[in-house]
């Protein structure tokens, strides 16, 4: 199976991309976007892992400000940030299961694990508001 991106947006033509799924793996593997954690604007990094069959999905999350945790027993969730326009804002990515100071000690980073049914979507589509601000 492949898997096939549709862009729609008002009063154009809808911008079509598809690749080959990888086998055994979720689509977003070694994929990078800016996200956040839910509650704050400023973004964070999300990459994808390459994930095992069978096993929960998971990526990475790194650039997060100091003042924030998150444990197992006290997960953040991660959000789409809305920047670059492919994903509005506030789309659940999943959960931050850990957060530690990164190497130069400015940011935090951990592990992310995203949703099981993931795996399981053959087709999504967002709605989007034609005037957000009016919400």
């Amino acid at each position: 199976p492949s898997v096939i991106n549709c862009l729609y947006t008002l009063l154009q033509t809808p911008q079509l991309s598809e690749w080959p799924r990888l086998p055994g793996e979720y689509h977003g593997s070694g994929c990078t976007l800016a996200a956040s954690l839910a509650g704050d604007n400023r973004p964070v990094s999300y990459q994808g892992g390459l994930n095992d069959s069978f096993k929960a999905p998971r990526g990475t999350v790194e650039f997060v400000p100091l003042e924030f945790t998150a444990a197992r027993n006290a997960p953040r969730r991660l959000v789409t940030s809305g920047l670059g326009g492919i994903f509005p804002a506030g789309l659940s990515i999943g959960e931050i299961l850990n957060l530690e100071l990164s190497p130069d000690g400015l940011f935090k980073a951990g592990d992310v694990q995203l949703d099981e049914r993931i795996g399981t979507l053959t087709e999504v589509t967002v709605l989007v508001p034609l005037n957000p601000e009016e919400l």
